[in-house]
């Protein structure tokens, strides 16, 4: 019954995380910042427009994938980025290092575009509906 109950536990684990880009689990997030996202403009984030209700969900996970593998000594590294709705308003994250999540709750209803404030041709879309 132990091994059943941890089969299940391990199972759960991997259905809500993701794997990296050096094969180390992520927890669930609702949008990457890809691996050489600065070169990638408004194919950078994944996906690039993401539809949420509000009746279901008001957090959106943003999570920097942008990670290359570390050289001889191990480790990872990679860009940084900050992320801000066009508005100027709705979100502003701080920057976000190679790895780090970043959480905006949102309130209301419409379309929120955003671009990462470091590099403004990364561009992405958040539609929230009722």
């Amino acid at each position: 019954m132990r091994g059943l109950l941890m089969a299940g536990l391990m199972l759960l684990v991997v259905s809500c995380s993701s794997m990296d880009n050096n094969g180390s689990m992520v927890p669930a997030h609702d949008i990457t910042i890809k691996k050489n996202a600065l070169t990638l403009g408004a194919n950078a984030f994944s996906p690039a427009n993401l539809t949420i209700s509000l009746a279901q969900k008001t957090k959106v996970i943003f999570y920097n994938g942008d990670i290359t593998s570390g050289g001889s000594y191990g480790g990872s590294s990679g860009t940084s980025h900050r992320l801000i709705t066009d508005d100027g308003t709705t979100f502003h994250s701080s920057t976000l290092a190679p790895g780090d999540f970043f959480s905006p709750i949102f309130h209301i209803t419409g379309t929120f575009t955003y671009h990462c404030e470091i590099h403004p041709a990364m561009t992405g879309t958040v539609t929230v509906n009722p």
